[in-house]
């Protein structure tokens, strides 16, 4: 197998784990120093704190299914459009889950070296997901976009028409 079908495997099985519901068996994926962008406020840095974010949405979502929608790699990156489809329960983002059928897009960025990813990040689609726990979620929301991925080269460009 070469390098980028064995880190695109390394990220399927990631996910395959989270939908079974085993935390640890997740985390087999990430160095212990993981620079992870998605950091929850308050979260410990590496992948203590992915530890406490994954274990919160595995709470939240403990039969949901991941379907990975499109995945490419290559010697270094892997790029992944996942879907969380399930039935909400318990508190995430600060709203109580009622039981609510819900879809969750993300996009996932992970940065790979000897097998393992080192450097994480994403853009998740939290607005929509609070939207489908009843939340009135408008306007502008801090999540979603930042952070950043360190080592890639990205021209920045300015969207005609957008709104702040």
């Amino acid at each position: 197998m070469n390098t980028a079908a064995a880190n695109k495997s390394v990220v399927i099985n990631h996910f395959r784990a989270l939908e079974r519901g085993d935390l640890e068996g997740a985390l087999t994926a990430f160095t212990p120093n993981l620079i992870n962008h998605r950091v929850e406020p308050g979260s410990p840095p590496g992948r203590a704190g992915l530890a406490a974010t994954l274990g919160v949405v595995l709470q939240c979502f403990p039969s949901a299914v991941w379907r990975v929608e499109n995945i490419v790699a290559d010697s270094e990156l892997v790029a992944a459009v996942l879907v969380i489809e399930g039935t909400a329960h318990g508190v995430i983002m600060g709203v109580q889950a009622k039981g609510q059928q819900v879809t969750w897009r993300h996009t996932h960025w992970f940065r790979m070296s000897g097998g393992k990813v080192v450097e994480h990040d994403a853009i998740r689609d939290d607005r929509g997901l609070l939207r489908q726990l009843g939340m009135n979620v408008r306007g502008p929301h801090p999540g979603g976009l930042g952070g950043g991925f360190s080592g890639v080269n990205v021209e920045s460009a300015a969207v005609v028409g957008a709104s702040p």
